[in-house]
């Protein structure tokens, strides 16, 4: 684990010196997606980590670049009229999380009040649907979108509410995270197993909604996904489970007397998530999984959150990413993967474990 955390903290490194006089990061392409990507996510992710790493070296470089980079995320979240893009051609509310959570950090670091403010704003820019506990995506060009679809987006979504209500009280906020929660079961799927599925159960189409429960059905009876597909989903969705459950993690360090956690479809995701076997191999979705959603990334704050660590062995995942992602030459996480910027900005995950075990 240190021979990682030595990795992670060296690449943090050269990414403060590729930006020391950059305005933001540079913009990805979401990953195995390879969607035009705007440079706000990027440059969201490395607010974090920069501000993490600023607490443990005091180097001031650091900080100057989140400045620069928190006013990029500012422009760009007014210019969105607070419904802020990470995509070119979409928009998602996951983005909004991402964004909200690195403004908290910077608002903290830059000892500055705007990023909340600003951040309040942003959750705010969506509406809460009360009858359905769900959010109902609306762009920066004031348009309703409906729900958005995938479930790790809206948990995500909560978790940023979430953090923001721990730093400024706003009675609005935190009823529509605490209703989500309390109600989460009438959009959280879930194999027998305990792997989590990718879609919510009630998207507004009902054809889309039918055909992924009886495809959960089949998947039940056969453990593998509709006959005539190629590929089998389930992989995808293995390959974004730990995704999900770190924001359960983070969630569970925000209110760690939740009843979410004591029920039985949540003990099922925990106890399929302690088992670090379902993670190592990815034959069919590797892009999706250690070449995007890092197990290394985040299994070891799934770990310490919800399980004893004599329980696990988080070396395991280590190995395989170093082994397959790590290159030598560069020194970054750039080997089997479409997306190096992103894949390299997304080790604030990571940043954020070491921050939690540090204290600092």
């Amino acid at each position: 684990m240190n021979d990682f955390k030595q990795i992670v903290f060296e690449i943090v490194n050269i990414y403060k010196e590729k930006y020391r006089n950059s305005d933001h990061a540079d913009a990805g392409c979401n990953g195995p997606y390879k969607m035009v990507q705007l440079p706000t996510r990027n440059t969201a992710h490395w607010i974090i980590s920069f501000s993490i790493m600023y607490k443990f070296t005091g180097d001031m470089e650091y900080r100057r670049i989140v400045g620069r980079f928190t006013k990029y995320l500012v422009d760009a979240v007014k210019k969105d009229n607070y419904a802020v893009r990470y995509l070119e051609d979409e928009f998602n509310i996951i983005g909004l999380a991402w964004v909200i959570e690195a403004l908290l950090y910077a608002s903290d670091l830059l000892d500055d009040v705007e990023p909340l403010r600003i951040a309040e704003k942003i959750f705010l820019s969506q509406q809460y649907d009360k009858k359905k506990h769900i959010w109902i995506a609306v762009n920066g060009e004031g348009k309703e979108l409906g729900v958005d679809v995938a479930f790790n987006h809206n948990l995500w979504f909560a978790m940023a509410g979430a953090k923001l209500c721990k730093k400024e009280q706003c009675d609005e906020i935190e009823f529509e995270v605490s209703d989500f929660l309390k109600f989460m079961d009438k959009q959280f799927l879930s194999y027998r197993n305990g792997l989590i599925c990718h879609f919510i159960k009630s998207s507004g189409d009902v054809f889309r909604d039918v055909k992924h429960l009886v495809r959960k059905m089949i998947f039940q009876v056969t453990g593998k996904d509709f006959p005539w597909k190629k590929r089998n989903w389930v992989e995808y969705e293995r390959a974004y489970h730990l995704f999900s459950v770190y924001a359960f993690a983070q969630l569970k360090l925000l209110y760690p007397d939740l009843d979410l956690f004591q029920n039985k479809k949540m003990r099922k995701v925990l106890a399929y998530s302690s088992n670090i076997n379902h993670f190592i191999t990815f034959e069919h979705a590797f892009s999706y999984s250690y070449a995007y959603n890092s197990p290394a990334y985040e299994y070891p704050l799934v770990q310490k959150v919800f399980f004893s660590e004599k329980l696990v062995d988080p070396e395991k995942v280590f190995k395989v990413h170093c082994d397959t992602i790590f290159d030598e030459k560069t020194k970054v996480f750039s080997k089997n993967t479409v997306d190096v910027d992103t894949l390299n900005a997304r080790v604030y995950e990571t940043m954020q474990l070491y921050e939690l075990e540090s204290n600092v």
